[in-house]
């Protein structure tokens, strides 16, 4: 026959076994909410991350058209302006106008017509606003 004590010492015993089950079951649940900060936390860093980019092309996009606003159109030729509102210089290549590497100026080829630099196509466009009337032969 099973004495008393015995049987409180079982009892004794499932309550500790109770215990630590339940302590197992809150640590699990600790780990898996660290778990899930973790993973709210990496999210949280990539959204960073991806703003700060955004917002870097949006101020390289502004500065872009900002750059296109400052320009004057003659002939089709795009020129930068003096403080008069002039063309000066050579103008841009408008192929090349957006190129990631550009904005390409034209260089002067010779007294008929100019070049771009990158792209290589002739325009016959020259210094400060002059247009030749007349298309270079390639």
């Amino acid at each position: 026959m099973v004495d008393l004590s015995t049987l409180g010492d079982g009892f004794r015993r499932l309550q500790k076994l109770q215990k630590d089950l339940d302590n197992l079951e809150l640590n699990e649940a600790i780990v898996d909410l660290r778990s899930q900060v973790m993973e709210m936390q990496q999210e949280n860093l990539e959204l960073r991350e991806a703003n700060m980019r955004l917002k870097r092309e949006a101020e390289e996009a502004k500065a872009a058209d900002d750059f296109l606003d400052s320009l004057i159109d003659v002939d089709g030729y795009l020129y930068k302006r003096d403080e008069n509102g002039k063309p000066v210089d050579y103008p841009y290549c408008a192929k090349c106008l957006k190129h990631p590497d550009g904005p390409f100026k034209m260089v002067r080829q010779n007294e008929v017509y100019s070049r771009c630099p990158n792209c290589g196509q002739k325009f016959a466009a020259a210094k400060d606003g002059r247009a030749n009337s007349s298309w270079p032969n390639s």
